[in-house]
C-alpha cells in the first residue's frame, strides 16, 4: 500500500527534500514522530545516522568534483574585486 511505503520512508523523504541543510526542527521531527508511529528519539537517531552515512560523503563527493583542479568551476580568472 502507498501509504505505508510513505510513512516507512517519511524520514528519507523530507531529507532528500532538504538536502542542503537535512536537519529538521524539533516541530518538524515531532510531526514525523507521528506520521512513521516512531518516537522522537527514533526519527532524532535516524536524521543523525543518515547524515553521518549518506549525506556527508555525498556532500564531499560533490565538492571534491566542483572544487578540483581543472573543473570548470574554477576555470580562467577569479573576477576582479570591485571594492
Amino acid at each position: 500500500c502507498f501509504t505505508l511505503q510513505l510513512r516507512a520512508n517519511a524520514c528519507q523523504l523530507w531529507a532528500v527534500l532538504h538536502i542542503l541543510a537535512p536537519k529538521p526542527t524539533w516541530l518538524e521531527k515531532q510531526q514525523l514522530a507521528t506520521f512513521t508511529g516512531r518516537t522522537l528519539k527514533q526519527v532524532t537517531d535516524w536524521f543523525t545516522n543518515w547524515r553521518a552515512r549518506h549525506w556527508r560523503r555525498g556532500m564531499q563527493h560533490v565538492m571534491d568534483t566542483l572544487f578540483h583542479e581543472g573543473s570548470p568551476m574554477l576555470a580562467g580568472p577569479l573576477p576582479a574585486d570591485s571594492g
